[in-house]
């Protein structure tokens, strides 16, 4: 255990000495006196002015040593040296006074804070956030088309998984059955490039969906944007016939759900576009409700969502 030894050196009147050498070290510390001797790496210094107490010190821990005429003399007072020694038998390492140390301010704690739930009213669609998500980081985006533009419909069915998944959801406002689908999707596919600086959006779980009318238009969506729409989602929907007989120019290798009862009219259509999308690489689930040609339940929208979530 170091011993502790505080040592009051009373400095006695100047000897005649014509100057003093200085020996700055690596701690910042300085002390005035005479070199005796550098023999090595060992250096025999007399400290003080009168020469009165000698030690030795390594060159390791001096950094300069300056040789200058000695200032005038000041009266005898008394300077506090503390002493730090491993042993008794040890030499004593004189220290200088302690100098105030300042410490830097503890860096404040930076809280990201959760995004809130938005709803975005767009003239050409809604655009729901749930909350939750972090600001850093991307989530998946759905865009979600009904046979009749009724962009609320379509944010009701998917809101239940949206908010446990956490999943971002844009239902249009203006897709519906008996308008040209091709400048919709386009004006569509144009605001989810926007939407990557604002929104954390991911972008490369971009998907489509839709019921009836709808969910023919995500089948589309995914032909016509196939480096955007990563999988579609489809609820009582099925793929346009033309779209059917150009096979060799479907895209391949993506996803699909098909959300389906066995009452619709578009039961035996999905089946037939399972097969057609399963023979071009595409992974497929299949889920079942009862109602016929309707919306299908929230649980079978979170069901999508969670085996997407798995295969995305």
């Amino acid at each position: 255990m170091n011993v502790l030894l505080f040592v009051v050196i009373m400095l006695m009147p100047l000897q005649n000495y014509a100057i003093a050498d200085e020996l700055h070290f690596n701690d910042g510390r300085i002390l005035t006196g005479k070199i005796l001797s550098q023999e090595g790496e060992c250096v025999k210094f007399s400290l003080g002015r009168t020469g009165t107490i000698t030690t030795e010190f390594n060159k390791s821990e001096i950094k300069d040593i300056i040789v200058k005429p000695l200032p005038p003399e000041e009266p005898k007072k008394e300077i506090p040296v503390i002493v730090e020694q491993e042993k008794l038998n040890q030499p004593a390492e004189i220290a200088q006074p302690k100098k105030e140390v300042s410490f830097p301010k503890p860096l404040k704690k930076i809280i990201k804070k959760a995004l809130e739930p938005k709803i975005i009213n767009d003239p050409a669609y809604i655009l729901y956030i749930p909350g939750g998500l972090s600001s850093q980081k991307r989530y998946p985006l759905v865009i979600a088309l009904s046979p009749s533009a009724d962009a609320q419909s379509m944010i009701n069915a998917w809101k239940r998984a949206a908010d446990k998944h956490r999943w971002i959801i844009m239902a249009s406002k203006k897709f519906q059955n008996g308008v040209s689908a091709t400048p919709i999707l386009g004006e569509l596919a144009s605001a989810v490039s926007k939407l990557y600086g604002k929104y954390p959006v991911s972008k490369t779980k971009v998907i489509a969906s839709g019921f009836s009318g709808g969910a023919m238009g995500s089948h589309m969506f995914a032909c016509m944007y196939p480096d955007l729409i990563k999988a579609v989602v489809v609820n009582t929907g099925m793929i346009k016939e033309n779209y059917i007989s150009q096979k060799n120019r479907y895209p391949k290798n993506k996803l699909a759900v098909f959300i389906a009862s066995s009452s619709d009219f578009r039961y035996n259509e999905m089946k037939r576009d399972r097969k057609f999308l399963e023979d071009l690489g595409w992974k497929t689930k299949w889920t079942e409700f009862g109602g016929g040609h309707t919306i299908a339940p929230a649980s079978k929208f979170e069901e999508a969502a969670a085996w997407l979530d798995e295969n995305l």
